[in-house]
């Protein structure tokens, strides 16, 4: 009966380890893609630009420097998209490795805005000086 109990700690013992490292290795398999979106004429940075992955709802936003990070990418073969207002939209094919950082950069083009003709009207009055 001891060695029966002894073996059932054992037991519990590789079943907890097993539930404890089970996860850290799920996470491990993933990778990232990083860059930068610049202006393609002034190559200034574009903050707020969003970056994200064409049918996920994954996706980052850059910063000041206009530097982006999508991390806990499953590996494989994506299409990423980069978005700003003011700016033509720009597609990239990207490869996603496992423990990888794949780096994307995108130079946006402004777009031309076209919109109908504004006609702004006013009336105005006579001002009188005091005298």
């Amino acid at each position: 009966m001891f060695a029966s109990f002894k073996n059932l700690k054992l037991q519990n013992a590789v079943v907890l380890a097993a539930i404890l490292i089970f996860p850290v290795v799920l996470m491990a398999q993933t990778g990232s893609i990083s860059g930068v979106v610049v202006d393609e004429k002034s190559n200034q940075p574009l903050p707020g630009a969003n970056i994200f992955i064409k049918g996920t709802s994954m996706g980052a936003a850059s910063d000041a420097d206009g530097k982006y990070k999508i991390t806990n990418v499953p590996p494989g073969s994506y299409t990423l998209l980069a978005a700003y207002i003011g700016y033509y939209t720009l597609e990239q094919t990207v490869q996603v490795v496992v423990n990888e950082e794949a780096v994307v950069n995108f130079n946006l083009r402004v777009s031309i805005l076209k919109a109908d003709e504004i006609v702004v009207t006013g009336t105005g009055y006579d001002l009188k000086k005091k005298e």
